[in-house]
């Protein structure tokens, strides 16, 4: 029986694929012995020419593109077409800001925004001096959030605040915007101020009054004002009131699954602050990013990085370095998080309607990439026996929704390939 009967027979036995190890066995016990190794080379090819039958769609003739397959399991190139070509990314970018999170804090790191006061009278329970937000980088703190922070406030019985409430923003340099720290050209989409304390933090009026209002509700008597500053505080010298904690992931999953910009762009101003003695400033965000990228040799030839959401139109990524990234992933111990954090077909994040009823549904884990004129498809897959893949489509033309329709019949067709493996000999 040829091997393309057999992969139909067990498509109609077993329906679309899933991730089940039984099947995986099931399907290894019963047909391995049908197929030999001149079958395996053939069905090789055969996934080369229907790759290549799909990238000749008359659609993409203007389009330009790069394609990159690899299988991790064999440490093998599968297909490549211009994979060293260097286009936009998009929010393919994510990958690289996501990735380099995890390098410099590692998945257990937990963001806290803590809350000091300078003295408290231990009788009278006032607070003699000012009140300090330390903000840390936390881009999902919100107005609920410092509801539970003041609140230590009251659970320390403190009633009276004699000073001001100075909200530290040092952690970060003065340049908030994205489209300027990144030298664009053209504002492609509008991003709140980036910053290390993340509430309303563009005029502060709204926050200013929240949090006058918190204080009359509780009362809590305020007689100073409410300002931001960038100055060097010792907090050493200070009194730790409370803290308000986020776990890295939080962030890392929400920048990939739901590809969210802002939250992309806090990760990419986090990356120097690993070293304390640099300013957390555009030029040293990048210079992190490119230290990480070298020394785990990452090939990253003919690439750039200007921001970390993929906004800019002026980063530049080659397949090639995509999958260079993804296979670095693959052997970090962290691996588990970072695919997790990744769109899963059919099921959540900005793959949640695409591939459904096809192999890749609910066994593809990618990141999209959007722009107009640019749509990106990359992350991780298993075949039809379990083999896992590393894959990166970018498209860069006209034809955006096509582009959508082309990356889903390459990665279904990928995971649903059958490729003997030898093991089974």
């Amino acid at each position: 029986m040829k091997l393309l009967n057999i992969l139909l027979l067990f498509g109609l036995t077993c329906g679309v694929y899933a991730q089940d190890s039984i099947k995986q066995q099931a399907l290894s016990e019963t047909f391995i012995s049908y197929i030999s190794k001149q079958d395996s080379l053939n069905s090789l090819k055969d996934l080369r020419s229907g790759i290549e039958e799909i990238l000749n769609d008359d659609r993409l003739s203007k389009t330009k593109y790069g394609v990159s397959i690899y299988s991790l399991d064999r440490e093998e190139i599968i297909y490549e077409s211009n994979e060293d070509v260097p286009y936009t990314p998009a929010s393919l970018t994510k990958l690289f800001t996501t990735f380099s999170a995890f390098v410099n804090y590692g998945k257990e790191y937990v963001f806290k925004t803590n809350l000091y006061v300078d003295s408290v009278d231990s009788a009278t329970k006032e607070v003699y001096g000012n009140l300090y937000i330390m903000g840390t980088g936390d881009c999902a703190f919100s107005y609920n959030d410092l509801d539970s922070l003041f609140l230590y406030l009251k659970t320390n019985d403190i009633s009276v605040l004699n000073g001001n409430i100075n909200i530290d923003l040092s952690k970060f340099d003065k340049e908030t915007s994205r489209f300027k720290y990144s030298g664009d050209d053209d504002r492609v989409q509008n991003v709140n101020p980036v910053t290390p304390f993340c509430i309303s933090t563009k005029s502060g009026t709204k926050l200013k009054n929240y949090i006058k209002k918190f204080f009359r509700k509780n009362k809590i008597s305020f007689r100073g004002n409410i300002k931001f500053t960038y100055n060097d505080i010792n907090y050493s010298e200070l009194n730790l009131i409370g803290s308000k904690e986020r776990h890295i992931l939080d962030l890392v999953y929400t920048t990939n699954k739901r590809s969210n910009n802002f939250f992309a762009e806090h990760l990419f101003k986090l990356n120097s602050l690993i070293h304390r003695e640099e300013q957390s400033d555009f030029r040293n965000n990048q210079k992190r990013l490119y230290e990480i990228i070298d020394s785990l040799d990452i090939n990253f030839d003919n690439c750039k990085i200007n921001d970390g959401s993929g906004l800019s139109r002026r980063n530049k990524l080659t397949t090639k370095a995509i999958i260079s990234l993804l296979r670095t992933a693959y052997k970090m111990d962290f691996i588990g998080e970072f695919r997790e954090s990744l769109s899963e077909a059919g099921e959540d994040g900005t793959l949640k309607s695409r591939l459904i009823g096809t192999h890749g549904e609910h066994n593809i884990n990618g990141k999209t990439g959007t722009l107009n004129n640019v749509s990106g498809l990359a992350g991780y897959l298993k075949t039809v026996d379990g083999e896992n893949i590393a894959f990166a489509f970018i498209f860069n033309g006209k034809k955006r929704k096509t582009f959508k329709y082309i990356e889903n019949e390459l990665a279904d067709l990928i995971s649903g390939f059958f490729y003997f493996n030898e093991k089974y000999e």
